[in-house]
Order: C-alpha cells, then sequence, then structure tokens
C-alpha cells in the first residue's frame, strides 16, 4: 500500500513541476528588437490589447509581454513618413513539447500565462523620406 501510495505521490509531483514547460523554460516576455533603416527613431509597440512599449530610438529593443496577438510596431523620425509593421506571433515549440509530458495542465498553464506563443527576435521597418526631405 505503501509504495503505491509513494508512486502516486512522485508522479503527482512530476506532473506539477513540469506543468507550464514553455513558462519555466521561456519565460512570458520576450525581447523584440527593431531596427530601421534609419538610425534614431522612436518606435512604439502596441498589442491587441492596447498595451505600449517604447524604443527611445532604433537600433533599440523592448521587453514585450507573450500573448495571442500581434503588435504594431509604429516608428518615426523628422523627416521620414510613419510606418507601421505588424509582428505576428507563432506557436512557441516547448509547448509542443509540454503536451507530452506536462499533459493538458502544463498546456493549459502556457495558453493562460502566453508563454504558448513567442515573436520573432528582429523586426525590420522602412521610412521613406517625405517629399519635403527628398527634394533637399
Amino acid at each position: 500500500m505503501k509504495c503505491a501510495y509513494l508512486s502516486r505521490s512522485l508522479l503527482a509531483l512530476f506532473a506539477i513541476l513540469s506543468s507550464g514547460c514553455a513558462t519555466v523554460l521561456t519565460g512570458t516576455d520576450h525581447q523584440l528588437s527593431v531596427n530601421t533603416n534609419v538610425d534614431g527613431a522612436k518606435c512604439k509597440l502596441t498589442n491587441s490589447k492596447g498595451v505600449n512599449w517604447y524604443i527611445k530610438e532604433t537600433p533599440g529593443s523592448a521587453l514585450v509581454k507573450k500573448g495571442d496577438s500581434p503588435i504594431t510596431v509604429t516608428c518615426e523620425k523628422a523627416g521620414y513618413a510613419e510606418a507601421r509593421k505588424e509582428v505576428k506571433c507563432h506557436i512557441n515549440g516547448v509547448s509542443i513539447l509540454n503536451i507530452l509530458v506536462g499533459g493538458v495542465i502544463g498546456f493549459g498553464y502556457d495558453i493562460v500565462t502566453g508563454a504558448i506563443t513567442s515573436y520573432p527576435d528582429d523586426v525590420d521597418v522602412n521610412l521613406d523620406p517625405t517629399p519635403e526631405t527628398q527634394n533637399l
């Protein structure tokens, strides 16, 4: 009877420790670097919930929260037209592993925390000169 109790306890402990595998291994934040064809642009990153992150000048990066929605990167600099780029998220491969190891509970935890997704590490945004600066 004690062996059955011990094996069940160890199995439960393993399930708890392995749940949220992507959350534990890759975290719920992502360092997103933004590069522009013109150094020194200011950029704002916005998710679908209206949360904003700012980059004071490019090239630069911001620590964004992972989630299930794209992030819109808006960059501007004097003499250039404002430029926008949508950065889509993709499934974090570690979360797939979690289905095998942590089961439904761990996979669900990764969904709730946003760790199931990830963004590309680098985003390139091109700013076009305004007509006034092109004639100079």
